[in-house]
């Protein structure tokens, strides 16, 4: 399915997860625990780090995560939101994959991008968005045309 075609709601199969430090919430397939992982991100000379919360969806392969990225202050000079036009090529090329679409998008009040990228066999479909200095990023990947709910899972994150 694709993040453009109205999904069916996967919900009966889902389960509520709150981040630990209780800013955000989002249902994930399974009753499992997130796997996390915190992977160094240079940004010019600054390097941060991202943290990511993923879960796979064991009938289907496809993953659901969270991740996200705190910045120094001043390491976006004026409003970040004016970035989220440059995130487009930034991140397909980062991942060695082609951008397929871009679009604008929300995410309660904050303006946000919504990107698909393919990489090889697998389609990323993400959505970006800045929260103060804090960037978000939510992403499902999808193998070939398996079964992926982007949309419900889009649709279940919520700011705490």
């Amino acid at each position: 399915t694709s993040a453009a075609t109205v999904e069916p709601s996967p919900d009966f199969a889902w389960s509520a997860f709150t981040a630990p430090d209780k800013k955000w919430s989002v249902r994930f397939p399974g009753t499992a625990a997130p796997i996390t992982e915190s992977l160094p991100l240079p940004i010019g000379t600054t390097s941060v780090t991202l943290k990511m919360y993923a879960m796979q969806d064991p009938s289907t392969s496809a993953l659901y995560a969270v991740a996200f990225v705190d910045l120094p202050t001043g390491t976006l000079p004026g409003d970040p939101n004016t970035y989220l036009g440059l995130m487009d090529s930034t991140m397909a090329s980062g991942m060695g994959g082609s951008l397929l679409s871009s679009s604008d998008s929300t995410v309660g009040t904050y303006a946000a991008r919504d990107l698909s990228v393919l990489k090889g066999t697998q389609t990323y479909y993400i959505r970006l968005w800045f929260v103060g200095s804090r960037m978000y990023m939510l992403m499902t990947i999808v193998e070939g045309d398996a079964t992926v709910y982007t949309q419900h899972f889009m649709a279940t994150f919520a700011l705490t």
